[in-house]
């Protein structure tokens, strides 16, 4: 018997009971989703311990042109009797590296100047559009050329030069979040407590961004490496004989007939590096459009 209008305490589950929210999240995920995040993973980590595999220095002359593949060479030799296996290693790594900097670099400016255009809104948001307006406008590839070009060629410069053109999406995409959540209830609620400026898009506007401008992100890790690979493959690069996937290509593509391995082992790195970077794309937008 209790008395009325009294209701019993329930008794908490232990601590122990209780399943993390993180497992919880994970069983919710596909196979198939978690397969994609398994392989993007296992490709950022062949990238990283990529020297560690290497047998050979990707520089240095170690036997004779065009060996087959098989003994100490895996993959063969190149045209100038460096190890294809260890060029490969480095070139993946290379690739992978700098498409990763460069969408992180991008990201980062992107969300700024998006976050200071949403919050601020007036002249500051028409100026800081009609900026990136300009740079929309702007045929990219050609830019990016132009810039690698003048700075004469080298990995870096081609990072510049691409991060000078692929930053302006991100950023119309977080102001558009943004400016969608400033309408909503408890952003009004933190403006009625006082929250103003940088201190309301810090903490009250760009968290709601993050998830759609990291789907953005993902989706572009294709574009960006088949982008590097281009820029590579026609000399803007690194200098030749700096191990990169474009630049093998380009310099194997002209024995095709007579040893297509070289040009088309350097041709399936890419498409891996491709494959995973689409993948890693697809899985994060449906993991988003499932939450």
């Amino acid at each position: 018997m209790t008395a009325i209008g009294y209701e019993p305490r329930r008794l908490a589950r232990p601590a122990s009971l209780q399943l993390p929210r993180l497992g919880a999240s994970m069983r919710r995920i596909r196979w198939g989703d978690r397969l994609s995040i398994s392989f993007f993973l296992f490709v950022c980590l062949v990238a990283v311990i990529g020297p560690v595999l290497a047998p050979f220095d990707p520089i240095e002359r170690v036997a004779d042109p065009f060996l087959s593949p098989g003994g100490r060479f895996l993959l063969g030799t190149d045209e100038s009797g460096r190890d294809v296996w260890s060029r490969i290693l480095y070139g993946v790594r290379s690739t992978w590296v700098s498409t990763l900097v460069v969408l992180a670099i991008t990201g980062a400016i992107g969300a700024i100047v998006g976050t200071v255009a949403g919050t601020a809104g007036g002249w500051v948001d028409s100026a800081l559009m009609r900026i990136v307006d300009l740079f929309l406008s702007l045929p990219g590839p050609l830019i990016a050329i132009a810039v690698v070009a003048a700075m004469g060629p080298s990995l870096i410069h081609t990072l510049i030069g691409i991060s000078i053109v692929w930053w302006p999406w991100y950023a119309r995409i977080v102001r558009n979040e943004v400016r969608a959540i400033a309408a909503r209830p408890h952003v009004e609620a933190a403006r009625l407590a006082g929250s103003r400026g940088w201190r309301l898009g810090r903490r009250h506007l760009f968290p709601g961004t993050i998830a759609p401008l990291t789907v953005t992100i993902s989706l572009d890790v294709a574009t960006l490496i088949l982008t590097l690979t281009a820029l590579s493959f026609l000399g803007l690069g690194a200098p030749p004989p700096e191990p990169e996937l474009g630049s093998m290509l380009a310099s194997s593509v002209g024995y095709i007939l007579v040893h297509p391995l070289l040009p088309i082992l350097p041709s399936l790195a890419v498409t891996v590096l491709a494959f995973a970077g689409n993948l890693i794309g697809d899985t994060s937008q449906a993991l988003l459009e499932a939450r």
